[in-house]
């Protein structure tokens, strides 16, 4: 009985240790969506270091603004910033996770007369400016 524990114990750290090589760790990429392509699940980016082409896995996490989407709604953001969680396993580089960030729209101000006055043109009822 002893010596069956002991074969097992060898065995699950003789095992646990054949992943650690196989081992990846993530690096995010960032730059702008260059191309979303769902058929092949493949996404291009132009960051720091070029354009860059990476494999989609299945299950990846896409986020436009913090808010959940999905992998084929990034060819809606082509020229967007984004940042990818990638990973290169066996020569390939893949992707698990896509963030877009897309700024708040710019309104038009007016202008303002003083300190925090705003300026709003006055019209009358007839549609002419008043005087």
């Amino acid at each position: 009985m002893r010596i069956a524990g002991t074969v097992l114990g060898i065995l699950a750290v003789t095992l646990s240790m054949a992943g650690i090589g196989q081992a990846q760790s993530e690096l995010p990429i960032s730059g702008t969506i260059e191309a979303v392509n769902c058929q092949t699940n493949v996404l291009v980016i132009n960051g720091t270091s070029g354009v860059e082409l990476f494999s989609v896995v299945p299950n990846a996490t896409v986020f436009i603004n913090s808010s959940s989407a999905n992998f084929c709604t990034l060819g809606e953001y082509v020229g967007s910033y984004a940042i990818a969680s990638a990973s290169a396993e066996g020569g390939r580089r893949s992707v698990g996770r896509v963030d877009v960030l897309i700024p708040p729209p710019v309104y038009p101000s007016y202008g303002s007369f003083g300190v925090g006055i705003p300026f709003i043109p006055m019209f009358n009822q007839g549609g002419t400016r008043r005087h």
